[in-house]
């Protein structure tokens, strides 16, 4: 077996010069290793530290995952702190928006006249403009596309002016993921897969990570040697579970300061019936393999604040970016709470729809009765909306979209 040499991609930030930019030395010197290991787990493994406590003035802190990056304004400087975010990691907006609030409320406490700046690095509008939409006003933050500089109308609120500023003296520690071979950013999406959704069979974390499910099962088997995930009944089928070193290695890669209580945001925040959920699960390859669609992200399960939808996919479809709202229905509610219910959730995607200027598609996958049940409610749609109603038994069968208009489609014979 060959090997390879790794560098480690935890930064321990020692200082900053006076142009703001900073100086890292790693964590972990160069080690060799076999290339059937996988690459973060020697970050786990390692005899020093991942993350060194520090101190802020006599209060102890854990290090930030911040880039210390101050702006001059006129003859002023602001007090700026970066915290790079791709929206491509695995977590949705609403999820991230949570990491982004802790951090600065560890932030405030420690240097209370700084703001934060996150670049996002997107492949479409939406994810950026959701983190827009739901951030908060203070302490002052500026959520902007990679490679913009932000001006004082981009921050939430105006940041402090300061006449002079100095390099902070807490620490601050970032992953960074950039040297990594293609496969050890594959086995990292993995490994974040399961780490949200828990417990899961291959072939679900196949279609949430993006990648066949013979790659994954791959893939898994090599987590599971190292140590950070574990066999798991599923179900009825076998399946795969996070173990705690898993997640702290999750947490670390999406650059989560130790010590949050991340799990409520993490998970898939509604509980649903194993049928319901592996449905909806597998939305991303019920959709590749109907529509030829180019995803981008999909999470099941995630909150829109309002809204949960069962999935939600964000991708490319006939070369224009769209929603792909997804409702999975076993069919345990009379008809009358069927159509009130799914009146309420088409009006809700539509409105959100609306806010966001994309286009949706909404789906409803159910047994035939209910499909029957609630197709009525479907009337007077927006032009950039539509509904399409699926029997759940026929995976990877979607009607072909017609905007403005309800499409139904059912197994012969049901």
């Amino acid at each position: 077996m060959s090997a390879v040499w790794l560098m480690n991609s935890f930064n321990y930030i020692d200082g900053f010069g006076s142009s703001g930019i900073h100086f890292s030395v790693p964590l972990v010197s160069q080690l060799q290793v076999e290339e059937s290991k996988f690459t973060l787990f020697i970050l786990f493994t390692a005899k020093e530290p991942l993350y060194k406590d520090g101190y802020a003035g006599e209060m102890k802190i854990k290090p930030l995952p911040l880039i210390w990056q101050p702006i001059q304004h006129d003859s002023y400087w602001l007090d700026i702190f970066q915290y790079p975010i791709s929206a491509q990691d695995g977590l949705p907006p609403a999820t991230r928006i949570e990491t982004i609030r802790e951090i600065a409320r560890r932030l405030e406490k420690v240097r209370p006249r700084a703001a934060i700046w996150v670049p996002v690095s997107s492949p479409g509008s939406w994810y950026l403009n959701e983190l827009r939409r739901l951030r908060f006003t203070y302490p002052p933050n500026a959520i902007m596309p990679v490679g913009e500089k932000p001006v004082l109308n981009d921050f939430s609120s105006i940041p402090f002016h300061q006449q002079a500023l100095l390099p902070p003296t807490f620490p601050l520690a970032r992953f960074e993921a950039d040297q990594f071979s293609q496969k050890a950013h594959t086995e990292l999406t993995v490994l974040r897969t399961v780490a949200r959704l828990g417990k899961a069979s291959a072939k679900e974390i196949a279609a949430q990570s993006g990648i066949s499910r013979a790659y994954a099962s791959r893939l898994l088997l090599g987590l599971e040697r190292n140590a950070l995930v574990e066999r798991a009944l599923v179900g009825k089928y076998a399946g795969w579970e996070v173990n705690r070193q898993g997640i702290v290695i999750a947490h670390r890669s999406w650059n989560i300061p130790a010590g949050v209580s991340f799990a409520p945001f993490r998970r898939e925040q509604r509980y649903a019936g194993y049928r319901h959920r592996r449905v909806a699960r597998l939305w991303p390859d019920w959709l590749k393999t109907a529509l030829r669609v180019k995803i981008w992200a999909a999470w099941s399960e995630p909150s829109l604040r309002p809204g949960f939808p069962d999935s939600l996919a964000w991708g490319l479809w006939l070369g224009q970016e769209t929603l792909f709202w997804l409702e999975v229905d076993a069919g345990k509610k009379n008809q009358y709470e069927l159509r009130r219910l799914y009146t309420r959730r088409w009006k809700q995607a539509a409105a959100y729809a609306r806010q966001q200027d994309l286009p949706i598609i909404f789906v409803v996958l159910a047994k035939p009765w209910v499909l029957s049940v609630v197709r009525p409610v479907f009337r007077s749609l927006p032009e950039y909306m539509a509904v399409l109603l699926q029997d759940w038994r026929d995976f990877g069968h979607l009607p072909m979209p017609d905007f403005g208009f309800c499409k139904y489609r059912v197994v012969k014979g049901a």
